[in-house]
């Protein structure tokens, strides 16, 4: 049975570097899904011959994409912005492979819940070996998710909050 693999990209790629890499040996193909305008018009150019790629762009909500992905992947090789794609897959229990500048600033646990390659080649291997290996994808989603959810969940982010208030706010 062939399945697609989405791998949404969350982030500026040197696309041409991971595309020509390992994917070419890959019998099921993958997806590229919702991400930036640069990386989605960089990316169209090139892979718009393969029936294995689809590029989306600017989607409305990227949760049913995430849903249907086995890997996220953050490939930044710059800096800017906020890095809270991250979060978002590991809270939809994706794992994630990114550089060690995708993942800059956040609170992971490198290789418990996010794969970190900083290179093409590596990058790829890591993306690679996590399609190959379902049990460990489902291992390191849960690690992740369990790491967001007890610092980043919506009940835990206002418990915090309510500390704040009640140190700071005085009724008479």
């Amino acid at each position: 049975m062939h399945h697609n693999r989405t791998v949404p990209p969350c982030g500026l790629l040197r696309f041409q570097n991971f595309v020509s890499g390992k994917q070419g040996y890959r019998r099921n193909g993958f997806r590229a899904g919702p991400g930036n305008r640069a990386l989605v018009q960089k990316a169209t150019a090139i892979v718009e011959r393969d029936p294995r790629i689809r590029v989306t762009g600017t989607v409305p909500d990227i949760r049913p994409y995430l849903w249907e992905s086995a890997v996220s992947i953050v490939p930044l090789r710059i800096g800017g912005g906020t890095r809270l794609k991250i979060y978002e897959s590991m809270a939809a229990k994706i794992p994630v492979v990114s550089t060690t500048v995708g993942a800059e600033g956040l609170t992971i646990h490198p290789p418990d819940d996010i794969r970190i390659a900083d290179n093409p080649q590596d990058f790829a291997d890591r993306c690679l070996e996590l399609l190959a290996d379902a049990s460990e994808r489902c291992r390191m989603a849960a690690a992740a998710w369990e790491m967001v959810n007890a610092s980043f969940s919506w009940e835990h982010v206002s418990r915090c909050f309510e500390k704040i208030l009640e140190r700071n706010v005085h009724f008479s």
